[in-house]
C-alpha cells in the first residue's frame, strides 16, 4: 500500500506511533495519562488489529484482550478489558457449548 522507500506515516503529536499498513490503526507507544484519573505519565503500548487473537470455535478475529486500540478516525485510543477474553466473539456467541 504504502511506497517502501518512503518512512512510516507518523503521528503528528506521539512520534512513536505509527500507521499499521495492513489494518490502519495506530501502533506503538505513547507517552501519556493512561486515563484522567492518573497523576503521572506511563508508557502506554498500542497495538492494531493486526495482533487480534481467534476465536477457538469460529476463527474470527477480536482485539486482544487488555490491550489498547486506536483507530485513525479517533482523538485518543480504547482500552479493551481483560474479560473481553472470556466473553464468546459476536460471530458465534449463542451457538457456543458450555464447557
Amino acid at each position: 500500500m504504502f511506497n517502501k522507500k518512503e518512512p512510516r506515516l507518523a503521528h503528528y503529536k506521539h512520534k512513536e506511533l505509527y500507521v499499521c499498513e495492513n489494518c490502519m490503526y495506530w501502533t506503538g507507544t505513547i507517552y501519556a495519562f493512561r486515563d484522567s484519573c492518573e497523576i503521572e505519565k506511563e508508557w502506554i503500548i498500542i497495538k492494531c488489529l493486526c495482533e487480534s487473537i481467534e476465536c477457538e470455535v469460529c476463527h474470527y478475529e477480536r482485539p486482544r484482550p487488555g490491550s489498547q486500540l486506536w483507530s485513525l478516525g479517533k482523538e485518543w485510543f480504547i482500552h479493551v478489558p481483560a474479560f473481553v477474553g472470556m466473553r464468546p466473539c459476536i460471530e458465534c456467541g449463542g451457538n457456543m457449548e458450555k464447557i
